[in-house]
């Protein structure tokens, strides 16, 4: 009963072993500045039992490189002791740092295997992401900013940013989330101060290649990847897109949360930074007693708002 109840209010079943964490489903998106992922992150944890967390400024990615430098470092099987089934074993090196430790330091072990230095990383992204009580599912979005703005890089984002946290989760799922409108994306203000990208056809051509190999990655790892589009989730009129994204995801798509996909479309597109307009009532006393309402519009200023050698986050 209790497993039932748990399930019921969307957590997950207790059990801390790894083998547990590592069946958890888990959910991630990536996405292009200005895409409506923010929107996206919105609908999915309206789900039961979601907990899709925001950016994480590429923290997963240099864990990845740890991980493999680490795994790199030398294979060997523990000496003195029996190798272990279906383990393999990474050597570390202690290396003197600063001063030799103090005798009454343990000696760090020599070897760690595979599994519990994966198992310790997963620990880690849990303890940050999925806290106990376990959400049925989580994960987070990312931009991945500094990978996709060099060509050159990108594949870091399939090696650390996908294939790397399915090593930790093979359970999860990459939502790739862009804009059809690709001009007006590469337009906004959060691509717009870009330094090596300064004319809009620069930047086009550049995320034209970003979409092109998210939808190429795609495409060959249908079972565990999706391409979504800003247009495709919020068309109220055409929900096949938004269908198909909650049978790749195998949940229900329910009216309430088809209204909520939508209902943005219909309220507000979505607009930069710079188009935002707010307006505020003032209430004054005048001299003679009596009160009056007066209006004033707000408008937000990039060019006041950021450090212009560092664009804002989406």
């Amino acid at each position: 009963m209790a497993r039932k109840r748990s399930a019921a209010k969307g957590f997950a079943p207790k059990g801390d072993g790894c083998e547990a964490l590592k069946r958890l489903r888990a959910v991630f998106i990536i996405a292009l500045g200005r895409s409506g992922s923010s929107h996206l992150l919105h609908v999915l944890n309206s789900l039961p039992g979601y907990r899709i967390s925001g950016e994480t400024d590429n923290a997963w990615v240099h864990l990845g490189w740890f991980a493999r430098a680490r795994l790199a470092a030398g294979i060997s099987a523990r000496s003195g002791a029996a190798k272990k089934p279906n383990h393999t074993y990474a050597t570390l090196q202690r290396k003197p740092y600063h001063s030799p430790l103090p005798a009454s330091v343990p000696s760090l072990p020599e070897t760690v295997s595979e599994s519990d230095l994966l198992c310790s990383m997963r620990q880690l992204m849990l303890l940050l992401h999925n806290p106990q009580p376990h959400a049925r599912v989580f994960g987070f979005k990312e931009i991945y900013s500094p990978f996709i703005r060099n060509l050159s890089l990108i594949g870091e984002v399939f090696s650390q940013g996908v294939e790397f946290i399915r090593v930790l989760f093979p359970r999860a799922k990459f939502i790739f989330h862009y804009r059809q409108n690709l001009s007006r994306a590469v337009n906004s203000d959060f691509w717009h101060r870009e330094t090596l990208l300064k004319s809009h056809s620069e930047r086009l051509h550049h995320f034209s290649v970003v979409v092109k190999h998210y939808l190429d990655y795609a495409g060959t790892h249908p079972d565990y990847c999706f391409a979504s589009t800003l247009e495709g989730v919020t068309d109220k009129y055409n929900t096949t897109h938004l269908y198909n994204l909650f049978a790749f995801l195998e949940e229900p798509l329910t009216g309430r949360i088809r209204r909520l996909a939508t209902a943005r479309a219909q309220r507000q597109k979505l607009k930069d930074w710079s188009e935002e307009r707010h307006t505020r009532r003032i209430y004054k006393r005048l001299a003679n007693g009596s009160l009056v309402v007066e209006t004033k519009d707000f408008a937000f200023t990039t060019q006041t708002a950021f450090d212009s050698t560092e664009p804002p986050h989406s």
